[in-house]
């Protein structure tokens, strides 16, 4: 995800559904120094794509651990 927001993919993506965890919602947006551009850009793209969940327990640990850090 964050090859494709950098532009540094180098093959094209696949046609078809493609998902991401709530975790790399929870990375990427979580950068440190992210501009309200980019965060703005990041979040209509996956807008874009299927959100695949995950346990809330598993997502509620990962914001406490990225909290800390």
């Amino acid at each position: 995800m964050i090859s494709l927001f950098n532009q540094e993919l180098t093959q094209p993506i696949p046609n078809g559904n493609i998902g991401y965890s709530v975790i790399t919602s929870i990375e990427i947006l979580s950068f440190k120094g992210l501009s309200s551009q980019e965060d703005n850009l990041i979040r209509s793209t996956l807008k874009t794509l299927i959100e695949v969940s995950l346990e809330t327990t598993i997502a509620d640990k990962t914001i406490q651990y990225k909290a800390k850090i």
